[in-house]
């Protein structure tokens, strides 16, 4: 299903395609966050990976695990992922997000927290997904990580990213 007013589904305005799957595709971000910044984004119209099935979160595998190779070789450093889970989200539209950083390292103070729980594949993803709405997933090297939606450890990551890729945050988006 393609919806009319999704950038993501139409690809209007949006940077081309580096390349194509059979469910996903991938480009640069429209608006980086650093150098590097890309997007692996579901050809259907889903609100967020968690609401995917097999086939889709299978490639969606095989091509983040593509995309870090190159960014890492690319850049010389790590590749964190993210994705807003219906969230926070900007496009709410199924995208992954890969970083190129400097340092791959978990924060300290995401292993620790109540809201965060180490997750391998995505089932337990989906199970979150089902029940509460809402989540939000990290990864930092082979480490995954499933996130409350809303949780208060936000701003720990928040502080993370400002002192790992540089930025700040204004309140609602990076800057």
């Amino acid at each position: 299903m393609v919806v009319r007013d999704c950038v993501f589904c139409t690809q209007v305005g949006q940077p081309a395609p580096l390349f194509e799957g059979r469910f996903v595709y991938v480009m640069p971000d429209k608006f980086p966050l650093v150098p590097g910044h890309t997007l692996v984004i579901s050809k259907a119209h889903l609100p967020c990976y968690g609401a995917a099935d097999d086939e889709v979160l299978c490639e969606l595998e095989a091509v983040a695990a593509t995309v870090d190779a190159f960014l890492r070789d690319a850049y010389g450093g790590h590749v964190q992922v993210w994705e807003n889970g219906v969230a926070g989200q900007t496009v709410l539209h199924a995208h992954l997000h890969l970083l190129p950083t400097r340092r791959g390292a978990v924060p300290p103070e995401l292993l620790t927290h109540a809201d965060v729980s180490p997750t391998v594949g995505w089932d337990a993803v989906r199970a979150h997904y089902g029940r509460h709405g809402c989540y939000r997933y990290a990864g930092f090297g082979l480490e995954r990580y499933l996130i409350a939606g809303h949780s208060p450890v936000l701003a720990v990551l928040r502080s993370y990213w400002q002192r790992e890729l540089g930025l700040h945050w204004g309140g609602h988006d990076w800057v």
